[in-house]
Parts: structure tokens; sequence; C-alpha cells
């Protein structure tokens, strides 16, 4: 199934990795599988990997081990990407900057803040879909912004969102009224509004698809895409929040 990304685009994809980020519900995994078929590269899932480690699915590890044990390995589990090696991680010879925040305003060095080493870093062609809460850390947002790769922010409505988790067994939001799984969507805004260079407000696949020719477009011509900062590209009505907030 071809949903016609532009041929120029397709190539400048398919050089890159790419990071699926969004609030739980927002389709990031349906979507990564579907870019994964449009540009034949690999798909990876974090929340995946995380029950391939542990051997249970990922309910089960907050029922029997808590939220903070799965944090520390969906943590590891993201290092592991990042790294291309996994022994660096606790290599002595490592300087601990590299791996751990120091606090909320130092950045994750390496030689220099603005040069990914590819010594180092796992730049390899995939799409990584990650679980909800994983950009929330401090040290998982210094280490996803290690790696010069494109994040895409899926930011359907929170209506959509709403009634797509309603009655799920997620854990952290079993049992959880409107409001509350709401004001939880908006602490976690801000955080992937931050990463995402490219945001995606739709939940129609084709306008999904249309919006990412456009958005790369605009990246594929800037002279400076090749050297990405941290400004975000974003495409969000100005209505898109507000809307929201009307619960």
């Amino acid at each position: 199934m071809s949903l016609f990304l532009e041929y120029e685009v397709k190539n400048f994809l398919r050089k890159r990795t790419l990071c699926l980020i969004g609030f739980m519900g927002a389709g990031k995994t349906y979507f990564g599988d579907l870019l994964s078929d449009e540009l034949n590269i690999e798909v990876i899932s974090t929340d995946e990997l995380i029950e391939e480690n542990e051997n249970m699915p990922i309910l089960d590890i907050f029922r029997k081990k808590g939220e903070k044990y799965f944090r520390s390995v969906e943590k590891k589990i993201l290092q592991d990407i990042v790294f291309k090696n996994e022994k660096l991680i606790n290599n002595d010879k490592t300087p601990k900057s590299q791996i751990h925040a120091h606090n909320s305003t130092t950045s994750v060095q390496t030689n220099s803040c603005d040069n990914h080493s590819s010594a180092f870093f796992d730049t390899g062609h995939k799409i990584i879909v990650t679980g909800g809460g994983l950009p929330l850390g401090r040290t998982n947002q210094k280490l996803l912004k290690l790696l010069d790769i494109y994040y895409i922010y899926l930011n359907p409505p929170f209506d959509t969102i709403f009634m797509r988790i309603k009655g799920s067994k997620r854990p952290l939001i079993y049992r959880r009224s409107r409001q509350s799984i709401f004001n939880l969507w908006a602490k976690r805004y801000k955080i992937y509004q931050n990463l995402a260079d490219i945001t995606i407000p739709s939940t129609n696949i084709e306008e999904m698809f249309k919006i990412l020719n456009q958005r790369v477009s605009v990246i594929m011509n800037n002279p400076n895409h090749l050297q990405k900062t941290n400004n975000s590209i974003n495409c969000i009505p100005p209505n898109n929040i507000g809307s929201r907030i009307m619960l």
C-alpha cells in the first residue's frame, strides 16, 4: 500500500532515523508501521523491547514491579538504542556526563555539544516508536537529543485520544476520570512539543502523510537542515489547544 510520499521526501527520510513521540492513543504504532512500509526501513517499539526484556506485558510490569522499575528499564532500553555498544554505558572510562544529566539545564556532553560522533551513537536508518512516557525523564530527553534524528509528534485532538483509550487497562489511566487524563496529557504536551521537529495534528492517514510531505520539504529547503537545531517546525492550528481545554 503506497501512501505516496514524494520521491525526494522518501529519499531524505530513508537516510535518517525517525522517532515517533506522543501521548498514549495518538496512533504511534500504527503510523510507524505505515511509515516503515512506505520507506522500507525497520521500525522498533520501545514498549515491545521492554516486554521482550522483562518477558511480561507492560501492565504486569506496573502491577508487579511498579512504575519506578518500569521507567528504569525504559531508560536502559533507550540507552541501548542510542549507544551502538551497550558496554559503553557501563564503561568506567566513559565520562558520566555522557550518560547522566547533571541538572535540568546541563546538556549531556560528548566532546562537543553540537557534534554527534558516529563512533558513539547509533544513527542507523530506522523508525523508533516510543512509549508515551519515555520522553518525560530528563536523562531520556538528553539521550534523545544526542541523536541527529527527526522527532515526529503525533498530536491528535484530546477528544480523539480520550475516545481511543477510555476504558482501557493502560496502567497510568486505568479507572481515572476524563479530567485526570486530560491533566496528564496537558502536563506532557510541552515536553513533546519541545522535542518535536514536526508536529502532525491530524488523525486522517492521508492528511498525516500530506503534512509530513509538506514539513519535510520545508526542512529540505532549509540550507541548515543538516545541522538541526532544537527549534521545532510545527503545524498546529491556532485553536487546536483551546478546543481540547473545553472538557
